[in-house]
């Protein structure tokens, strides 16, 4: 069987990539202009890796930033007995 594609294609930006944008705008609204996404996709990504804008933006490091979700969710994932 085929399947149809139906509604708007995802955008799947890589988290770090928004984390640079932000990071370098200082604000969501601009990122999102840049990454032509809206700023609550900004918001919902960060939610999904357990991040907050400020985290994002007062962390010296975006590698430390994403070393740290990735460390996150591989315990989120070990919990939930996945792994």
């Amino acid at each position: 069987m085929k399947k149809t594609l139906r509604g708007r294609p995802s955008l799947n930006i890589p988290l770090e990539r928004i984390i640079e944008a932000v990071r370098r705008h200082g604000q969501v609204m601009a990122a999102a202009g840049e990454l032509r996404c809206s700023d609550g996709y900004i918001h919902k990504r960060f939610k999904e890796a357990g991040l907050t804008l400020r985290q994002v933006l007062e962390c010296p490091s975006p590698e430390i930033l994403l070393a740290l979700t990735e460390f996150a969710n591989g315990i989120k994932h070990k919990l939930s007995g996945d792994g």
